[in-house]
């Protein structure tokens, strides 16, 4: 896997100090909550990337596609749909300095080949170094914006069966909705650094039932939106000592 170093910016401060205790592995559904945690999330935007329609990659030499040479990969901008199928191929580490990122190839390829759509396999012959190149291009789209737990404006209005809406508005979880959906979030403590792991289909359930949205519609978010809302939401499920 490629580790790359990102210059982002640290976790807020109060999650960073609700995860610097060693602990075996743990998983976030049998975490009590911290009941102010919906306040406490920062504003500040981790990632600014650019937002093109396309994003375009030019190959070494062709491959086929669906019985047709192409030497240029033209993808559309990932969407919350794509993490909710595929995962986030992006590991993120931010309670280090700097930030570090590590790529799961696994989960790259075909979020490649949806985004591109090419087949996998044709992907897949790729060498490693067009790999490489093509996961550093397409990173900064599934690092999160630091996102207030609050509100939240998407890039564009939802589309829902209520309408089209402009704004999220996020009320406090509480334990019902605790027991009814689980914890989007399996934090493993005994590795350095600590490493998180969101569930974008829970994640898209959790932020469904606080904004009071069909869950379905967040996958038309921007890949980078739907992350950073999993990490809005993150201090919901993190230990409170007492």
């Amino acid at each position: 896997m490629e580790v790359v170093e990102q210059q982002v910016s640290p976790a807020p401060a109060d999650v960073s100090a609700s995860l610097e205790a060693p602990a075996t592995v743990v998983s976030g559904d049998t975490s009590p909550l911290i009941a102010d945690a919906g306040g406490d999330a920062p504003a500040e935007s981790a990632t600014a990337p650019a937002t093109p329609d396309v994003i375009e990659y030019t190959l070494a030499k062709p491959i086929l596609s669906y019985g047709k040479k192409t030497d240029k990969l033209s993808m559309r901008l990932p969407t919350g749909a794509d993490l909710i199928r595929y995962g986030n191929p992006v590991i993120f580490y931010p309670f280090v300095t700097p930030a570090k990122t590590e790529h799961d190839p696994a989960k790259f390829i075909p979020i490649i080949a949806a985004l591109a759509r090419v087949p996998s396999p044709s992907i897949e012959t790729l060498s490693t170094n067009e790999l490489v190149g093509i996961f550093e291009k397409l990173e900064d789209y599934f690092l999160p914006d630091f996102l207030d737990a609050k509100a939240f404006t998407p890039a564009k209005p939802l589309q829902t069966p209520k309408g089209e809406i402009a704004e999220l508005r996020l009320r406090d979880l509480t334990t019902a909705d605790f027991l009814k959906i689980g914890s989007p979030v399996t934090i493993y403590r005994n590795v350095d650094p600590i490493r998180i792991e969101h569930d974008y289909a829970k994640v898209a359930k959790v932020i469904g039932l606080l904004a009071d949205v069909p869950a379905d519609s967040l996958g038309t978010l921007q890949a980078a939106e739907l992350i950073g809302l999993a990490w809005a939401i993150l201090p919901f499920f993190l230990g409170k000592k007492g």
